[in-house]
């Protein structure tokens, strides 16, 4: 493998996996708080065990414990009582609120807390996985997908849980899911580990990250494609959201890579600060435009698809995709590299990214007979509809 210590940082590839695999059985006992929670203070008690976990007093029984958060829809620290009244074993939360004998438990980010009690109780089927987190202002799903379809054709047995939905190794049909919720999160990984599922790929959006839905876990690759301005409705203000996006590298293993798309320059300085704060973190670039470690560029491209030549250090090989744009090429190379990284030969990159030829929902060629291309596209953010319309432009001369 001639791609063996070529990128810069700690070593790249990763080998034979030997995590804790008890991620792949759900506890039925329940877990003790403060081993999950040891920075926490307990009131009334010197610990509290939980069958349960809620931040929805109305989902509360006996032997759960109630997580207090704020959230969009109100604050979960006014709901203490209702919660109590249906028969919580503890109270979580950020401040000292009225329990009436009930144990609770004091934490400086319950959000924080709901995602590592959801996960200890499913089992922490985390670490039972190679966790690939991939976020951006957008490219995400289309980058998930050609990432699974690469693993796959490596033979390995990937789980994918995106906003097209989420699908288990041996699953035929995406499944949609609320992956914002940490519940839902951890449920999902439970599933795709007790599947046998060796790698997860999960698309995180920024409203995943604000509800803390990756706390606690170690991702073994982080992939960022993009930053640019999107969903101000929930983050105010592009710093904020930016902010948001760049928390991911919190949830970078130790040993764990960071994967950059950087013809983008916000990217490049989530790079630079990330290489000041990790000297020793291992990463991969890619981009069409500036210097990078994968590279790609066009042999032909036409409304009805193009074929790019991937670059990567000294090997080089053709790509035929149905899917026109510019977009489409970073996408692929970022899910390179995530091939690489596992060591899937180039050969068979290409292969699993032909495969798939395109995404579903995501500039995907509908052909009726008619005169005319038609896509089908659903653009997340303005970011990506001026991606998608500028290179189109450039591939017709008619109207668009």
């Amino acid at each position: 493998m001639f791609f063996a210590d070529t990128f810069g940082g700690s070593p790249v590839f990763d080998d034979k996996f030997s995590g804790d695999h008890s991620g792949r059985k759900k506890t039925s006992c329940g877990v003790w708080l403060s081993q999950i929670l040891p920075d926490s203070r307990f009131i009334a008690c010197d610990d509290i065990i939980a069958m349960g976990c809620h931040d929805d007093p109305a989902q509360c029984g006996p032997g759960d414990v109630f997580v207090a958060r704020l959230t969009a829809h109100g604050d979960g620290h006014e709901e203490v009582a209702r919660a109590i009244a249906r028969g919580v074993s503890g109270i979580v939360a950020e401040r000292m609120v009225p329990t009436f004998g009930t144990p609770l438990c004091l934490i400086a980010d319950s959000g924080s807390a709901l995602t590592r009690i959801a996960h200890a109780l499913a089992g922490n089927p985390a670490t039972a996985m190679h966790v690939i987190a991939i976020t951006g202002t957008s490219g995400k799903t289309t980058t998930a997908w050609l990432t699974a379809a690469v693993l796959s054709e490596a033979g390995l047995r990937v789980g994918i849980l995106s906003d097209l939905g989420c699908l288990a190794a041996d699953s035929t049909e995406p499944l949609a899911a609320d992956l914002a919720q940490p519940l839902v999160l951890a449920a999902w990984l439970g599933q795709l580990a007790a599947s046998g599922c060796t790698h997860a790929v999960v698309e995180v959006s920024s409203r995943m990250l604000a509800e803390r839905a990756l706390a606690g876990i170690a991702c073994d690759t982080v992939v960022v494609t993009n930053l640019s301005t999107a969903h101000l409705d929930l983050h105010s203000t592009k710093k904020s959201y930016h902010t948001i996006k760049s928390s991911i590298l919190e949830s970078l293993g130790e040993n764990g890579c960071l994967i950059a798309g950087v013809d983008d320059k916000h990217v490049q300085r989530l790079c630079q600060r990330n290489g000041a704060a990790r000297p020793g973190c291992a990463m991969i670039t890619a981009g069409l435009s500036v210097t990078a470690d994968l590279s790609a560029s066009p042999i032909e491209r036409s409304l009805y698809g193009q074929t790019f030549l991937l670059r990567a250090s000294g090997g080089m090989v053709p790509i035929a995709v149905t899917t026109p744009v510019a977009s489409f090429v970073r996408n692929a190379m970022l899910a390179a590299a995530i091939g690489l990284r596992y060591r899937v030969p180039m050969e068979r990159i290409a292969r699993g990214i032909e495969a798939a030829g395109s995404v579903a929902g995501r500039m995907e060629r509908l052909d009726r007979g008619q005169e005319f291309s038609v896509f089908l596209d659903q653009p997340t953010s303005n970011h990506a509809l001026r991606s998608t319309l500028c290179s189109l432009r450039k591939l017709t001369q008619g109207r668009l």
